[in-house]
């Protein structure tokens, strides 16, 4: 097969996955809707104001705290961009979209690696970004993405 003939197979898959990445996370905002910030994400928003110097709100310092040893790296990454939008949750939903993405091409890379044919890559992948307890996390504030990449990431590697 010609050298071109494989860069543009290459080049339309990463352009689907994309849009699909987009269009999983616009439906997901469309149809779930942005939830408003409970449980897990109230124990990641104590932890980073307490990253901050800030006190952290109540009962719920001591879990606050235990974040840090679990999430530190996803904790200064949606401190580094709530720099750029003022409010520390919307750090946790940019951070949270680049893991999302990084998933979804993780996964793609492994399945290709598994299989070695890329239609079975690309349609594992479209079941992966499309599935709802992928995309949930995103909506829900949680830092749940940081690992999976690197869960993934490390099964591609060993």
């Amino acid at each position: 097969m010609p050298k071109k003939a494989i860069m543009k197979a290459s080049n339309k898959t990463a352009i689907f996955l994309g849009v699909l990445i987009i269009a999983s996370l616009v439906a997901a905002y469309f149809f779930i809707g942005l939830e408003r910030p409970q449980r897990d994400a109230l124990n990641y928003y104590d932890a980073m104001k307490f990253l901050l110097g800030q006190k952290a709100q109540g009962e719920l310092e001591g879990l606050a705290i235990a974040r840090l040893l679990t999430s530190p790296l996803m904790l200064y990454i949606s401190i580094f961009f709530s720099f750029f939008t003022k409010n520390l949750y919307s750090g946790i939903m940019i951070a949270n979209i680049i893991f999302y993405s990084l998933v979804v091409c993780a996964f793609y890379w492994l399945a290709y690696e598994i299989y070695e044919r890329k239609k079975v890559a690309l349609f594992g992948t479209v079941l992966v970004a499309a599935n709802y307890y992928l995309v949930n996390p995103v909506n829900a504030y949680l830092v749940d993405m940081s690992g999976w990449f690197f869960m993934l990431t490390a099964s591609y590697f060993a």
